[in-house]
């Protein structure tokens, strides 16, 4: 696997750290979510469509082998939209409807209920009662798909993606993307319970 990313320092200077795919942090967790997926996961790989899985391995398995996913955000930058929603993620060109731009990359953490009320930035699973056990948390380790903002009109949507190594979630454009446009996709009706803010 390669090293390094040309992404690295852009993300120090943000007081993130960059990572290319998402890891276990506690041992511990990483055992009782492996257990649980090879119980349960095989019906959620299978229902998948067969070219979907295929454009999916390649994508994830490039990212591996690259150590990095510099290729498919490369056309992405990070820039401050405003004081009150901080940074987005723009289009520097022209982005076809339909295309994989990157995953929400992170710590996966067994979720105790108390992460997503101090941290804006868990992502959740959502396949089966058991998954949504589990989350994603993007606050201080993350890849670019972190720093995409709400819109209730997405031209972005996530997707799960279901595999052996466990589940995944990438985001494709539902529209075409104009250069200079912001990419946004719609964050669902839970992110915002209890907190005072309104989703645009």
């Amino acid at each position: 696997m390669k090293e390094g990313s040309v992404q690295i320092k852009k993300f120090q200077k943000l007081n993130r750290k960059y990572i290319p795919l998402s890891y276990f942090d506690n041992s511990k967790e990483e055992e009782e979510f492996k257990k649980y997926w090879r119980r349960y996961s095989k019906r959620m790989i299978e229902n998948q469509s067969e070219s979907f899985v295929k454009r999916m391995k390649k994508f994830f398995s490039e990212i591996k082998e690259n150590g990095n996913d510099d290729r498919y955000v490369e056309n992405l930058i990070i820039k401050k939209v405003s004081d009150v929603k901080g940074f987005g993620v723009f289009a520097k060109n022209k982005i076809p409807k339909n295309t994989i731009i990157t995953h929400y990359a992170g710590i996966i953490r067994k979720d105790v209920g108390s992460w997503g009320k101090n941290n804006r930035y868990v992502f959740g699973f959502t396949g089966t009662k058991k998954l949504e056990d589990w989350v994603i948390d993007a606050e201080k380790v993350c890849n670019l798909a972190s720093f995409m903002n709400h819109s209730s009109h997405p031209n972005v949507e996530a997707i799960e993606y279901y595999e052996e190594g466990g589940p995944k979630v990438i985001f494709k454009t539902i529209a075409e993307i104009s250069a200079n446009e912001e990419l946004v996709y719609d964050y669902g009706k839970e992110y915002w319970e209890g907190l005072k803010e309104k989703p645009e």
